[in-house]
């Protein structure tokens, strides 16, 4: 079936088990509708992890929220946004500014409720009340006093109404709330380090609420760390029910949010939205599970929708041993795609096609490298908003590769993105991934996968962004390699060429002396001695110009007559010298006479108020290994000496000349 609606989603945190959760179910909700190409916006975190591991600034999450902004160059029917992820990246961003990038397409907000704004819809879980029934059940079931709690990021609406019910229900029961007592996490597992303040902060500590499970893998792992058992020496209840939840020792007590159910409503308020039926917003009941963590009995009957504990654990082994092949495979996937990519740095068409080919490699159905036309800076702090245009570089569609370079990469700019529905009519389903390196963004990687390759293609995608990093640096080196070779070839020609005249000075005669005898070494050569007759009479009379203008018509008059084949340099001042094969019988004589009968000829038509005279002084030899240039040199000049005798006394036109 043709399509007939595209609809944007963005969810990011994805590594975490809700956000994961819902972007699956979306996508396979999705999957079951034909008419409708959708484009999953995603991103995950990664700089808790390295925080944990690295002492190096690793802070480039804010990177994902820019990738939200790239669905402006879509033509949307529809936005559905789980904003709760996607906030953690950039804290400031408010409300408003993300309903003014996109104002005219009807938005689903999840996690966050809609403000009353025209064609805003939202579905949010029970935040508040679900976290007030888990506060009560510590105190009034147990009896606890000493309840810390590990909250979510701050400005996070889920995370925010959480803590706010935290509070207010231990306010309810007459029960204090200090600052020492409440620490905000990232709502992933790496947040040892809040969890260790809780402890060192409250000496009397009773339990841990948490804002969500993810983060309880930290407390229990900290617990353990400090010999307290969980239940038993410090209670501990979570947020979600993630699948984890229920045979974690002791199991844990959670809120049930319904994530399945959240996606499933969504896709249908999205379906009534486009096909123009009434929609209403709406709040997501949830439920509290208890189970052992908190202090209770561990009791089988309280677990939801998760069958008996024996399907159950069966179950969880294939799920852990499948978990374990995919990190497997990721680990060996994405280095071994980033080394074949680097080693192809060397032309940007073979690299992009290497592109193509490893992700067909991967199985990828489709994917789509987009890049910008300059890689940019971005700063944390800094408008997150995408740029104005993209260029297609490669499109890989089954095994089809394309490639496109220079003014053949197809741009798009925003709202124009209509692109890949006239390459592959079969696709529907599209995952984007941003391609950055620390602060510098690239582009956009666009695949059609499957949603649980996700975090294979996350993976992937980092690796991606670092390659075309080197390719970058790979083309400003031999750019740089270029320039220095540019700058190299001109310092070795300053050295070795006479400013004034162009032609080789005495270090490049020097330099080209040797290899020309040994060139024409079954030849007789001539070597020889120049000079340009009164250069001083010149500069006294008419200025440095003056003899500037016969130092260059002398090598003008040698280079030309001797021809490509001679050596012909200034050694200085009025000195040139040079070398030659000798042409036979007469070879010196008829040298001078060439070059003399040159200088009359320009003399003749010259209308400079000189005359531009040369002596010369020319030595013959044959090769041999003892040649010694500097004793043929000093022969040759002691020649020039004598025929400088023979000169005009004066080159000033109009004078008397003897």
């Amino acid at each position: 079936m043709k399509k007939k609606y595209t609809v944007g989603v963005m969810i990011g945190n994805i590594h975490t088990d809700h956000p994961g959760r819902l972007f699956r179910t979306i996508y396979n909700e999705m999957e079951k509708v034909e008419d409708t190409e959708v484009h999953y916006y995603i991103g995950t975190e990664a700089d808790s992890f390295l925080r944990e591991i690295s002492t190096a600034d690793s802070d480039f999450d804010y990177q994902y929220y820019t990738l939200y902004d790239y669905s402006s160059f879509l033509n949307l029917d529809l936005l559905i946004v789980a904003y709760g992820s996607i906030h953690i990246y950039h804290s400031k961003a408010s409300h408003e500014d993300f309903l003014s990038r996109f104002p005219d397409i009807p938005i689903i907000f999840l996690e966050e409720p809609s403000q009353g704004e025209e064609n805003v819809y939202s579905m949010i879980a029970d935040n508040y009340g679900g976290m007030t029934k888990c506060i009560e059940h510590l105190i009034t079931v147990h009896a606890y006093q000493n309840i810390v709690f590990l909250a979510g990021p701050e400005g996070n609406t889920d995370a925010e109404e959480r803590l706010e019910a935290y509070r207010d229900t231990m306010q309810a029961y007459g029960l204090e709330v200090t600052e020492e007592m409440v620490e905000h996490g990232d709502y992933s597992e790496n947040v040892d380090a809040q969890v260790e303040r809780l402890l060192e902060n409250n000496p009397d500590i009773e339990a841990i609420a948490s804002a969500n499970d993810e983060m309880t893998v930290a407390i229990y792992r900290v617990l353990k760390k400090h010999g307290l058992k969980v239940g038993v020496d410090v209670a501990v209840t979570g947020f979600d029910n993630m699948e984890m939840a229920s045979y974690c020792k002791p199991a844990l007590t959670t809120v049930w949010q319904n994530t399945d159910a959240m996606g499933k409503k969504c896709c249908q308020m999205a379906r009534q939205i486009l096909e123009g039926e009434e929609c209403t917003s709406g709040k997501l009941p949830v439920e509290l599970i208890i189970r052992g963590s908190c202090g209770c009995a561990y009791n089988s009957k309280n677990l939801v929708n998760y069958g008996t504990m024996n399907s159950l654990q069966s179950r969880d082994v294939i799920d852990v041993v499948s978990s374990l092949q995919q990190v497997q495979h990721q680990s060996w996937v994405a280095p071994l795609f980033a080394r074949t990519l680097i080693q192809s740095t060397g032309s940007r068409k073979e690299f992009f096609h290497q592109v193509g080919n490893q992700l067909k490699q991967l199985g990828t159905r489709s994917s789509y490298l987009f890049l910008l036309k300059k890689p940019r800076e971005v700063e944390k702090d800094s408008p997150l908003r995408a740029p104005r245009g993209l260029y297609l570089v490669m499109s890989q569609i089954g095994s089809k590769i394309e490639t496109y370079e220079g003014h053949k990469a197809k741009k798009v700019s925003r709202g124009g993105f209509d692109l890949l529905s006239g390459q592959d009519e079969n696709a529907r389903q599209y995952v984007s991934f941003l391609l950055f390196d620390g602060k510098v963004q690239y582009g956009v990687l666009k695949l059609e996968i499957r949603a649980e390759d996700a975090s294979i293609y996350y993976m992937v995608a980092l690796q991606l962004g670092i390659a075309i990093r080197f390719l970058e640096m790979s083309e400003i080196q031999e750019e740089y390699r270029y320039e220095l070779q540019k700058q190299n070839d001109q310092l070795e020609f300053a050295a070795t060429h006479d400013v004034l005249t162009g032609i080789l000075n005495r270090q490049g005669v020097f330099h080209e002396l040797e290899s020309f005898v040994r060139l024409h070494r079954k030849d007789k050569m001539i070597i020889f001695m120049a000079d340009l007759d009164h250069l001083k009479q010149i500069n006294d009379t008419f200025g440095h110009s003056g003899g500037d203008q016969a130092l260059l018509q002398v090598a003008k008059t040698l280079t030309e007559k001797l021809g490509k084949k001679a050596v012909v340099g200034r050694f200085g001042g009025d000195e040139f010298a040079g070398i030659l094969v000798s042409s036979g019988k007469d070879a010196m004589q008829k040298l001078e006479d060439s070059i003399h009968g040159s200088c009359e000829e320009f003399n003749d038509i010259s209308e400079l108020p000189f005359y531009v005279n040369i002596s010369l002084g020319c030595v013959e030899f044959e090769f041999n290994e003892n040649v010694d240039f500097q004793e043929l040199l000093k022969e040759a000049d002691d020649k020039l000496y004598e025929a400088k005798k023979k000169r005009r006394a004066s080159v000033i036109r109009g004078e008397m000349n003897g």
